[in-house]
């Protein structure tokens, strides 16, 4: 009973940090997994869990200043349900949504992604993904070319 009281005090006192201590341990863990994976190699890596139906997604020619939501899909091709744990963007300019729910085997999970076209040019964006299965993150991209209107 006692060994409870602690465990219990222990989580407690975790979890009561202000809000600069929680966004420190998520500065840290973005931090921490773009080390894992490279947000500039036009590389994408896969694993044995989630099978992405489009590794690179290409958007075409997207007129400056506009915007383009794409939805691409992963199915969970392991044995155990997974669970998404974070997934990050190589940039301000590409947001990334997904379930958060455990995804059964043979079930998919969206990831919903938003593209702000803020500068002319060719792009590449990556989004890594982070999931309950592997310590080592999985990536799919973005491409494409923002045009002047």
């Amino acid at each position: 009973m006692k060994r409870c009281w602690i465990l219990l005090s222990l989580l407690l006192a975790s979890c009561r940090g202000g809000g600069g201590d929680s966004r420190e341990l998520m500065t840290a863990n973005l931090s921490a997994l773009e080390t894992a994976v490279d947000m500039e190699s036009r590389r994408v890596d896969g694993d044995d869990v989630l099978a992405f139906d489009e590794a690179v997604v290409d958007l075409g020619e997207v007129p400056l200043g506009e915007s383009r939501t794409i939805r691409v899909e992963a199915e969970n091709v392991a044995r155990k349900p997974v669970v998404v744990l974070e997934a990050y963007t190589s940039c301000d300019c590409t947001k990334v949504s997904f379930g958060k729910k455990p995804v059964r085997s043979g079930e998919t999970i969206v990831f919903t992604v938003d593209f702000s076209a803020d500068l002319a040019g060719t792009f590449f964006k990556k989004i890594a993904v982070r999931h309950s299965l592997s310590d080592k993150p999985v990536s799919f991209a973005i491409e494409g070319t923002v045009i002047k209107k």
